[in-house]
Parts: C-alpha cells; sequence; structure tokens
C-alpha cells in the first residue's frame, strides 16, 4: 500500500500495490480494508491529519511496517515519526534500488519480530492451558478457566464457548465467563451468526466493527459490543466447538491478540 504515487516503481520491482491513498483518513481507511503487507506512508499528506499521526492510528489498530517517505521534515516530526515504530525511511530523491532494499529489510524485520513474539505468545498460551489442565477442576470448571484467560489476555469483556446442538441448526451454550449484566441465549442459529461462519469455514472469523458485520447478531450489538472474534476448538481434525470473544472496544483485536487466543482456544480440544 502507498500513499505517495510511488506505484509504477512498485511494479517494476514487482511488488503489488493494494490501494493507495492521498490523505491520512484515507490511509487508514484503506489500511484496514487491504491488511497490506506494508505500508510506504509519506510523511507530508493532504488533508488535516499527516502521515505520522495517521500511522499511529494504523499502529494500533493493525501490526502491519511502516516506511516513511519525506523530502524534508522538521526535528519535532522526526521525534513524532521514531514513536511510532517505523521499519526505516527514505528520504527524497529516492531510486529503485533504495526502494527495493528498504522495503526487503523492513519485510524482514516485520516477519523476524512477528515470529518472536509468536512463540513468546504460544508459550503463554501453552502454560495457561497446562494450568488449568492440571487443576482438580469438573470439565466445566476447566471451560470457564480457559474462557477467563482468553478474556484476561486479551482484555476482553465476554467469552462464550458453544457446541453443536443436536439438530446441526443452532450453537447451544457451554459455558461462558463476564458480568451477569450480559445476555446470553442458550441458542444461536449457525446461519445467522459469525460463530456460525466460524464453524462453517473451519478457522476464526474477525469482525473489529461488529454492527456493520453481515453475521452480526442484533442481540449482541444491542448490548454494546463492537469487536467480535469467534475461534473454532479443534479435537483431532474435528471441529467441536466455536469459542467467541467480544469487547466492547472497536477495532480491539489485533492480529496478535487473535493469535494468542486462537492458540488458547485449541487448549479446550484436549479438555
Amino acid at each position: 500500500m502507498t500513499v505517495d504515487g510511488t506505484d509504477y516503481r512498485l511494479t517494476n520491482l514487482g511488488y503489488g500495490v493494494a490501494a493507495t491513498a492521498v490523505t491520512g483518513q484515507e490511509a487508514i481507511d484503506n489500511a484496514e480494508e487491504s491488511r497490506p503487507d506494508l505500508i510506504l506512508m509519506d510523511i507530508n499528506l493532504k488533508g488535516p491529519m499527516d502521515g505520522v499521526e495517521a500511522a499511529e492510528r494504523i499502529h494500533k489498530r493493525l501490526d502491519v511496517p511502516i516506511v516513511y517517505l519525506t523530502a524534508q521534515s522538521d526535528e519535532g516530526t522526526l521525534k513524532r515519526a521514531k514513536l511510532t515504530g517505523p521499519f526505516g525511511y527514505l528520504f527524497k530523491p529516492f531510486d529503485e534500488r533504495d526502494l527495493h532494499t528498504t522495503i526487503e529489510i523492513a519485510l524482514y524485520k516485520n516477519e523476524s519480530q512477528i515470529k518472536l513474539q509468536d512463540e513468546s505468545d504460544q508459550n503463554v498460551a501453552l502454560f495457561e492451558v497446562v494450568r488449568i489442565l492440571a487443576q482438580n477442576w469438573s470439565f466445566e470448571e476447566k471451560c470457564k478457566g480457559v474462557l477467563r484467560a482468553l478474556t484476561r489476555l486479551s482484555e476482553a469483556d465476554l467469552a462464550t464457548l458453544r457446541t453443536v446442538y443436536d439438530t446441526g441448526e443452532f450453537l447451544s451454550l457451554v459455558a461462558s465467563t463476564g458480568t451477569d449484566d450480559y445476555n446470553r441465549p442458550d441458542l444461536l442459529p449457525i446461519k445467522q451468526n459469525l460463530a456460525g461462519k466460524a464453524l462453517e469455514q473451519r478457522q476464526y472469523q474477525v469482525a473489529n466493527d461488529y454492527p456493520a458485520n453481515p453475521k452480526a447478531d442484533p442481540g449482541v450489538v444491542a448490548q454494546g459490543f463492537k469487536s467480535v472474534v469467534c475461534l473454532p476448538v479443534n479435537s483431532g481434525g474435528q471441529i467441536l466447538g466455536i469459542v467467541s470473544v467480544m469487547s466492547q472496544k472497536p477495532a480491539h483485536f489485533t492480529p496478535r491478540i487473535v493469535r494468542v487466543l486462537n492458540a488458547i482456544a485449541a487448549g479446550l480440544g484436549n479438555l
């Protein structure tokens, strides 16, 4: 994704351009929609929001490396840019060799960081699951223990575990955690919600603007939830159920949080 018009150079180097933008808000919207592998962000953009502010907002929502492009910037702007954790800078004018080298280094650094973070997160998830499995608890208590770990580590508000009801048309509530203020219907139609989609596609589903999602449950929206992630519980290749984690904060579930939740939810398959 670019915000400065270097599309033809990227194409010459063999990269695909997911989207382009000329304002900060366009950059944010395009990033959320296209989920690019990397963003080339010009510090000086049209409109009231500069590239640094746009990068900061994107960084809070997405784990995507950003490389700044700039002709000249004052010291204060550069200091602000550093705080956003960029993966590189390109000072105009630059040639294709500099562009290619900077992009490849940024992608490599990002991949390495994700790998290290994933290893750390997997260890945390494994510890949580092992600790719960070791307890002399009932099945329901262990399920609730895993759900509590999910909500705590993701700073979410509610987590539920559902399995397929006998008829195959509904998801039945098995366990949940969160305040008693939230309504938790015993049965949910599989075809009409995000959990059913996760079950059907056998992979997690994330809705960080949940009210706008076509699979949004009106009852969940009415309770103020704005971000929802649904994760299949897999055991030996068989999907046993669906874990749903919900937050009242918009754009709450970053890729890193989802990876942690997915690892912990997988532990339910061992209960």
